[in-house]
């Protein structure tokens, strides 16, 4: 594990282009699209994002895994989706400055099946410039930076330990206890810890009040789905003709992307998506329309809902 350093967005392209296999993540999906834009020349470049819908996100990986078992040159831009759970193996990895928490994540995706020596495995945490980071991100990366100073391995159990008791006292229980998804709002708890620990005490713990309660990914995010491919367009065809949509709406999953409602209601205004069956279903099922919008690349790039490739437009 390596500390320090700093992300210039040409230095850190240059290094990822320079590495036979790497892999950078970035804190926000606009830094990975710009990375993966700065390297998308380069042989084996390669970019995972939650703007890609999760089957398309799949494809990606197998490529990724394929590239890495054979040796061939890969080099991925990804936002910290790719920490949760995702099995990839790189011999170096980049880590845009975050919570210790994240950092060993990413450092579990360095030489991961214990192939490579120690000395050809590493994990670099930079602090990336020109890109803000969302303020809780900062003051994780903040603390994390502190403990790193004062341990030799950052990643130890002490070094743990000290990171998320000094979390603790700088965001205290209301703030950590799954709450309001509006900063400002940080006295809105849950309520969580507080059950734990009075359960304690009764012998008798509350697993459907905290079910009810927690929430891992926040409300408010819209799904819009994606007609890419035979099976997305076959679901979307099926949804035309039902009363009862569970079971389609759960395969469609596979091919949603999720986006702000603010971002949704600049593209339903564009007429880049519409809703399926309004009449029915209301607007539990949203259509992107505009598929110039959706790159193999990068995902939905919603930036201009108005785009429209120069090809579609000639006759």
């Amino acid at each position: 594990l390596i500390l320090g350093g700093t992300g210039e967005a040409r230095a850190l392209a240059e290094r990822l282009t320079g590495a036979t296999q790497a892999l950078c993540i970035v804190n926000n999906r606009a830094h990975a699209q710009a990375l993966y834009d700065a390297i998308a020349d380069a042989e084996g470049a390669r970019h995972l994002t939650t703007l890609m819908y999760p089957a398309h996100r799949s494809r990606v990986l197998a490529e990724v895994r394929a590239d890495l078992a054979a040796g061939r040159q890969c080099r991925l831009a990804a936002t910290s989706l790719i920490e949760a759970g995702v099995d990839v193996d790189f011999p170096i990895v980049y880590r845009a400055a975050a919570g210790i928490e994240s950092i060993a994540q990413a450092a579990g995706r360095c030489n991961r099946e214990g192939r490579r020596w120690a000395d050809d495995s590493r994990v670099i945490v930079f602090d990336p410039q020109d890109w803000n980071a969302p303020p809780e991100i900062k003051q994780f990366a903040a603390v994390a930076a502190d403990v790193a100073r004062r341990f030799d391995d950052p990643l130890s159990l002490d070094a743990v330990e000290a990171y998320f008791r000094e979390t603790y006292w700088l965001w205290g229980e209301a703030a950590l206890d799954n709450p309001c998804p509006d900063t400002k709002c940080r006295r809105l708890a849950k309520g969580i810890l507080a059950a734990c620990r009075d359960s304690a005490s009764r012998l008798g713990f509350p697993f459907e009040t905290i079910a009810a309660a927690f929430r891992m990914i926040r409300d408010g995010m819209v799904p819009i789905i994606v007609p890419d491919g035979d099976i997305a367009k076959g679901l979307l065809r099926d949804l035309e003709h039902v009363e009862r949509p569970g079971a389609i709406a759960r395969k469609l999953q596979r091919f949603t992307v999720s986006v702000p409602p603010s971002a949704c209601a600049r593209l339903v205004a564009a007429g880049a998506v519409r809703p399926v069956r309004p009449d029915r279903f209301g607007e539990q099922f949203m259509q992107l329309e505009n598929m110039d919008l959706y790159h193999l690349s990068v995902g939905l790039r919603s930036e201009d809902p108005t785009f429209r490739d120069i090809h579609d437009l000639m006759m």
